[in-house]
């Protein structure tokens, strides 16, 4: 399976971190419509301790039990990826938020889908204070360790 070059390696951080910048100045709605005419920014969440995300994400994995064990196939890997990340904008509560973008960033990237879990990650920097450049490289690490797909 090819590799991707450095060059494409930086290109993604760069999107990320520009991504990172717009998280950081965003506005959220309610702040526009308040009376004193200043704009606040919108929070991001903490990342939930390791204990509580590990039995968060036990949760997702026992959820999606039976495709998990389907998925076969790199294709496969990356369609349920995609499947389990469009659930996290219906969940109310943010470690679960967490927990099923975490989990559907990990199979995107046991599938070798960069795009999915580059794009699962930007919706983790987006909610919670991921730091960006860590969490790109690290994902980006364990892509080039399986192979990427583009």
């Amino acid at each position: 399976m090819p590799r991707w070059s450095l060059i494409r390696v930086l290109v993604l951080l760069a999107v990320l971190a520009g991504g990172l910048g717009a998280v950081r100045g965003q506005e959220t709605e309610d702040s526009r419509s308040g009376g004193s005419g200043r704009r606040a920014k919108a929070e991001r969440l903490p990342v939930p301790d390791t204990e509580t995300r590990v039995k968060a994400e036990a949760n997702v994995d026992e959820v999606f039990r039976k495709e998990l064990a389907a998925a076969k196939s790199p294709a496969e890997k990356a369609a349920l990826a995609q499947k389990i990340s469009s659930l996290a904008g219906d969940e109310q509560d943010a470690v679960k938020r967490y927990a099923i973008l975490n989990r559907a960033r990990t199979l995107a990237v046991s599938a070798g889908d960069a795009r999915v879990a580059m794009d699962i990650l930007r919706r983790m920097v987006h909610g919670y204070r991921v730091d960006v450049l860590r969490g790109g490289l690290a994902t980006l690490k364990r892509l080039a360790k399986g192979g990427i797909r583009p």
